[in-house]
């Protein structure tokens, strides 16, 4: 039963959305479904390796298919849906429909921005007209830099930049988690980096420039700055810049 629970929840995390693997993979990973305890104890870890083996192919092929559905045109006048419940969302039987998943969610993905993107700029012109009633001068609208497509692409790659950067300790720390889950949801396993970034939590206490940073579409931005820190006193260094190099 633990060795069934840690295989399911492991296969979860990798792809949660089941946008990536064919129900023909997971078939074959029920090969594991009663060995993952024995295996553990005897330190053999191939079973999560076979795993994401085939998860990177399977992320590399959707990924080659993403460039092509971003620059094709899309008929917006289709009655169509996207199931978003995982609960009720059968894994893909073959590349076709696979392929056909995630041609609506990018199609989705684009639909988004577009609305997002009119609702911004709607809000804007309602704020510039308050300003001229008031008799004060209107903020300029400032549209988005980047194109939909661009977005989406930077998005999309840096999402399989993430994943092939997964190393043997990303890859432990996931599969160990899901295993110890399958006793207790409130256990996990730490990787050694991990491990250091729970005690900087914990003590709130960091060595560094003194800036918060996150990923956003692709770029690294910097959300805030510590009051007093480097950062904040060199001057420079700004909140919602962009890490470029």
């Amino acid at each position: 039963e633990i060795s069934q629970r840690g295989l399911d929840l492991f296969i979860k995390s990798l792809d949660p959305r089941k946008l990536y693997f064919y129900q023909s993979d997971i078939d074959e990973f029920q090969d594991f479904a009663e060995q993952l305890d024995d295996m553990l104890k005897e330190g053999d870890l191939s079973a999560s390796e076979e795993i994401f083996e085939v998860f990177i192919t399977r992320v590399n092929e959707r990924s080659a298919v993403i460039q092509e559905l971003l620059v094709q045109e899309h008929d917006f006048t289709v009655d169509e849906e996207l199931v978003l419940d995982r609960d009720i969302l059968e894994y893909a039987k073959d590349e076709a429909e696979a392929n056909d998943r995630w041609r609506r969610r990018v199609k989705f993905d684009i639909l988004s921005q577009r609305a997002e993107r009119i609702a911004a700029q709607r809000a804007a012109e309602a704020v510039a007209e308050a300003a001229i009633e008031a008799g004060e001068e209107p903020e300029p609208y400032l549209e988005e830099e980047d194109s939909i497509t661009d977005l989406l692409d930077r998005r999309y790659k840096s999402l399989q930049r993430r994943w092939e950067q997964t190393d043997s300790d990303d890859l432990l720390e996931m599969f160990l988690t899901a295993v110890i889950n399958g006793f207790d949801p409130h256990t996990s396993y730490m990787s050694p980096t991990s491990y250091v970034n729970f005690k900087i939590q914990m003590s709130l206490n960091l060595q560094g420039i003194g800036a918060t940073l996150q990923s956003e579409d692709g770029y690294t931005i910097v959300k805030s700055l510590v009051p007093g820190g480097a950062a904040d006193k060199q001057g420079e260094l700004e909140a919602e810049d962009k890490i470029v190099a």
